[in-house]
């Protein structure tokens, strides 16, 4: 390197360091005449009324005001803060605002923050399945819009709130007793960073959303670590079975259009996870006792919305019941108008275990599937129709099993192929296959049977 190069690098780079060095004994020093003029403003509220308006875009108003020097800059304790005047002044209450004069500097940072404490939030899915907020200051003077008054404060945080969900359609209506928010509006955009317990002590959630309040299109993400899933059982609920236990990591995407959920990414590794039905225990369609218990569980799922319905995708989807892995990688699920399942190879024991607990199935049937455990196991699974009648089935069958309930008898090593329509059924048996027939009270022992041939059935 040239020698008057290298010494205009060098003094280029003594400069860069006496800037830096100057730069933070200035900002120290601004910080230590801030501190001490701290009374001062304690003394003098209409300035600092006049300066938030200034900031806010409207009248701010207070009672009384306390000061405090933070590490991060000036706390002002503002008590009976206004934000507006007459009819459509928000009542904000008791708040803080910090003067955060270092991080302001940064790029997407603001210079001050709005703290409330204690608010009681509601987020609601209506009937047209949109997703809402209720319970932030001034709603009810902006006709609705939660953010309008927030806008030209800086950013926004709730410390130690509480959360209710409320979403009829998915049988949820439960309170989160602590939440804690960050939330910053700027014009259309809000960005809203969350951390909520289920149960104070336990692990939270954690949660952060990016969206366009009026068209209501935008980004979430939510992740918790180490869970324990018993805690979000409340939340955790579908079809009548619910989530009773588990432990493990949860990390879903979600992509918003029009205040609704349009298509969901989730990535969960679990241990122990322990389903249960939702019927009471006095209930005589189910027994109490009656769970379904995963060692483990492994799932990479994608649902989203399409016309008509929705569809559920599972590139990776792997669990471990009693010792036994089972594999369901590639299945494909669609539901709404029309409906179908593909599956190249499918273990629906785990599967029919899980029905067993759902009330979506007759009494009679879930208490069978109880008593019998059926084993199945498909490969090129192909179902498909539509709400209106039209049905098509085919499947291979590699292993059918369950056992024999009362008078009804059971069967073991059945192997052939199924094909279907809305009208009837056909099962072609595998002349290679020899199944067991096991019918106490009918027949002797459990006979090995030889089977050719195939069965019709139709209603």
């Amino acid at each position: 390197m040239p020698t008057p190069l290298r010494r205009r690098l060098r003094i280029a780079r003594r400069g860069l360091w006496y800037s830096v060095a100057i730069g933070l004994v200035l900002m120290a020093l601004l910080a230590g005449v801030t501190s001490q003029l701290l009374p001062l403003a304690e003394r003098h509220p209409d300035h600092v009324a006049a300066w938030l308006s200034a900031r806010a875009g409207r009248p701010v108003t207070f009672t009384t005001m306390e000061t405090r020097w933070t590490r991060r800059g000036p706390l002002l304790r503002l008590d009976g803060m206004r934000i507006g005047s007459g009819s459509n002044a928000v009542v904000m209450g008791d708040a803080e605002m910090l003067i955060s004069q270092y991080a302001g500097l940064l790029p997407g940072r603001s210079f001050t923050e709005l703290r409330l404490h204690g608010l009681d939030l509601t987020v609601e899915q209506g009937r047209d399945g949109s997703w809402s907020v209720r319970g932030l200051p001034g709603q009810q003077q902006q006709n609705g819009d939660p953010f309008g008054p927030l806008e030209g404060l800086g950013e926004l945080q709730i410390i130690g709130g509480k959360l209710s969900v409320v979403a009829p359609a998915l049988g949820i209506d439960t309170r989160l007793p602590r939440v804690d928010l960050r939330l910053r509006v700027d014009g259309q955009r809000v960005r809203v960073g969350a951390r909520a317990w289920a149960r104070l002590g336990a692990s939270p959630l954690l949660g952060a959303v990016d969206f366009y309040r009026t068209a209501g299109n935008g980004r979430a993400y939510a992740t918790t670590r180490n869970t324990d899933l018993s805690v979000w059982a409340p939340l955790l609920h579908a079809a009548g079975v619910r989530v009773a236990a588990g432990t493990g990591r949860i990390d879903a995407w979600a992509e918003l259009q029009r205040h609704r959920i349009a298509a969901l990414v989730v990535d969960a590794t679990l241990g122990n996870v322990q389903l249960r039905s939702m019927a009471s225990s006095s209930s005589p369609q189910v027994p109490a006792s009656a769970r379904v218990e995963l060692t483990s569980l492994r799932a990479q799922l994608r649902w989203r919305t399409v016309a008509g319905g929705w569809r559920l995708d599972a590139p990776l989807l792997r669990m471990e019941a009693a010792s036994r892995p089972q594999t369901l990688d590639g299945l494909v699920v669609r539901g709404g108008q029309h409906f179908a399942l593909l599956a190249e190879h499918l273990d629906a024991g785990a599967a029919l275990a899980v029905a067993a607990l759902s009330d979506r199935l007759a009494p009679p049937v879930r208490r069978w599937l109880l008593a019998a455990h059926p084993g199945v196991t498909l490969s090129n699974v192909v179902l498909t129709g539509s709400r209106s009648g039209a049905l098509h089935a085919n499947a291979r069958v590699d292993t059918l099993s369950f056992a024999s309930v009362g008078s009804m008898p059971g069967v073991s090593g059945m192997r052939g192929w199924l094909d279907g329509d809305e009208r009837g059924g056909r099962f072609h048996f595998d002349p290679g296959s020899a199944p067991r027939l096991d019918w106490p009270g009918q027949l002797i022992g459990s006979p090995e049977l030889h089977l050719a041939g195939e069965i019709d059935g139709w209603r």
